[in-house]
């Protein structure tokens, strides 16, 4: 009889970039059976006191894992409501943009340094905090963000206080069950939502990347090791259940929990797969797409074309082209960036040239294929 065990997901990556395609293997990781025209990059997650380091690191073994009992994703029960999976979609792209109960939503103008609040569709535009904001999320009446020092702040929505909830450089955030947890250069923690009493869950060698939630205060994630570039692109994913670590899989990043799945960027074979921990299913969506999106009924990815930017669903059984983004001049000489990010009647994209502070907003009805702009390139 399997062991079932209820999981909140705690996930995988810092920083998720769409990667380029050229030829050859992918950053020493075994040849896909697939037959590949092009190289692909990944992106390095950031540590809490900036990027992993791109050039190729010694070897390292990670002496922690043969002493952690594994377990089989099959094993895991996994549900989570569509509020929380599309929490979770928006952070695995960065948490660039994020939406209240109201409808309001709140995004990132690079080139201005500002975070807006407008309406679904831009109506009203206003900046609501002067300065860039990343992993943004609204909870309790406020919104939640990284400052640009990496400190998470957060702000009331109708008078716009401002206060430190943890004041020194951290990575992601997740707040589930009235807790936030926050992944500090100490160490995994779980505090109020105003960072007080704050408890260490997780001490260890290694670090972690990324927050999702299943709903339970349990947790799953990718591990780092300071600025240790080969570790981290083993894909060692781990869960940690009611005080006790296990090791989960190997060969996977940017774990995106929604509905019942869990789904994974694969080292094996390049591409996004699908984990039904319902039905034990394993699908491959056979596309690199280092991040997707989904409200736990359908996966949004992107598919990136030389002129353009696919956007993709998959519905559990097929895949099928939604709209598609052009991509100007510039951008096929400079790389270029398509994240997703959904709310309760929209999906909305940003195009981000390279690292460069110019960027384009839009969206996309889920209802009626509506489509439009937020914000033009600047």
């Amino acid at each position: 009889m399997k062991k079932r065990i209820r999981l909140l997901l705690l996930a995988s990556v810092l920083l998720m970039g769409c990667g380029k395609k050229t030829e050859g293997p992918m950053n020493g990781t075994e040849e896909s059976s697939k037959e590949k025209t092009e190289e692909i990059s990944l992106d390095l997650p950031e540590t809490e006191n900036g990027n992993q380091k791109e050039e190729k690191q010694e070897e390292t073994g990670n002496d922690s894992i043969d002493s952690v009992e594994v377990v089989n994703w099959k094993d895991l029960e996994i549900q989570v409501d569509k509020v929380l999976s599309m929490q979770n979609s928006n952070r695995l792209n960065w948490g660039y943009l994020t939406a209240d109960e109201e409808g309001m939503i709140y995004f990132v103008d690079f080139k201005e340094g500002v975070v807006f609040r407008s309406g679904q569709t831009g109506a009203g535009k206003e900046v609501f905090y002067e300065g860039i904001g990343t992993n943004l999320l609204v909870s309790g009446g406020y919104l939640y963000f990284k400052d640009e020092e990496k400190k998470l702040i957060r702000i009331r929505l109708d008078n716009r206080e401002a206060e430190y909830v943890w004041n020194e450089a951290c990575g992601e955030f997740l707040i589930l069950q009235d807790m936030i947890y926050i992944n500090t250069s100490n160490g995994l923690v779980e505090a109020n939502l105003d960072g007080s009493e704050s408890k260490k869950l997780r001490e260890a060698e290694t670090g972690v990347t990324a927050i999702m939630g299943t709903g339970d205060r349990l947790l799953i994630y990718n591990t780092i090791k300071g600025e240790d570039a080969a570790y981290y692109l083993e894909g060692n994913l781990f869960g940690f259940i009611e005080g006790k670590e296990y090791f989960i899989d190997d060969k996977v990043l940017y774990p995106l929990v929604a509905g019942k799945w869990i789904s994974v960027y694969d080292l094996r074979t390049n591409t996004r797969h699908v984990w039904d921990a319902e039905t034990g299913a394993d699908t491959d969506l056979e596309e690199f797409a280092q991040q997707a999106s989904s409200d736990g009924n359908q996966i949004y990815f992107v598919k990136d074309c030389v002129e353009e930017f696919q956007i993709l669903t998959w519905n559990g059984t097929e895949t099928k082209e939604l709209f598609s983004i052009a991509k100007e001049e510039k951008e096929l000489e400079t790389p270029t960036n398509c994240y997703l990010y959904l709310t309760e009647e929209y999906l909305y994209w940003i195009k981000r040239i390279g690292y460069e502070q110019k960027c384009s907003w839009g969206y996309y009805k889920l209802t009626d294929g509506q489509m439009g702009m937020l914000q033009e390139e600047n």
